[in-house]
């Protein structure tokens, strides 16, 4: 597999699949930008999430007691639960064709490990070139990252891609995102 080509491909589909998200939802204060792929590592998908609908989600999912600081920050981080989940994920069936069909999963620790990294990669020129600032009110605020959904390794590819990629001051609020304290909590706050 061509890597570099990957990583091209990946940046490109990514940008048109949170363009046209922006552009249906342009009211919207989007607080995070991630691309996703599951354990085996067969496909690549894009998502993201806003104040508006992270605060939906906790209405109408979590009442009572179940209304708690760590349930708010699950709805919150965990890119399976957004509303934007698998946005744009139309642009990406020749990836994941390729990435599910390639030789190179024989060895496929490295694989992972490069289709990790062409993810970050992706995301990392984004930043660079400030994509993500067009796309939200508070620019600069938005936090970036790679994740991989029903791995025990999830956390740590989202704290390693986001430290590559986001500036230090965003990266370091993002290590703190499952951390509560039993204090009420301002949901429009997103750090």
């Amino acid at each position: 597999m061509d890597w570099s080509e990957l990583q091209s491909r990946i940046y490109h589909f990514a940008k048109k699949a949170f363009a046209e998200l922006h552009d249906k939802c342009p009211n919207e204060e989007f607080y995070a930008f991630a691309l996703y792929t599951d354990s085996s590592a067969m496909g690549i998908g894009p998502s993201a999430n806003s104040i508006e609908r992270l605060n939906e989600k906790i209405q109408s999912e979590l009442e009572g007691e179940d209304e708690t600081p760590e349930n708010a920050a699950y709805y919150k981080w965990a890119s399976s639960e957004w509303a934007y989940e698998a946005v744009g994920g139309e642009f990406f069936k020749g990836i994941n064709k390729d990435l599910s069909e390639s030789a190179e999963r024989a060895d496929f620790k490295a694989f992972k490990d490069k289709v990790l990294q062409a993810m970050t990669d992706a995301l990392d020129d984004m930043v660079k070139e400030r994509f993500f600032d067009s796309l939200c009110k508070k620019a600069g605020k938005a936090v970036v990252f790679v994740s991989m959904t029903d791995d025990d390794e999830s956390e740590n590819i989202e704290n390693a891609s986001a430290r590559a990629i986001n500036p230090q001051a965003i990266y370091e609020a993002f290590l703190g995102r499952y951390d509560v304290v039993n204090e009420p909590q301002e949901r429009q706050d997103v750090r």
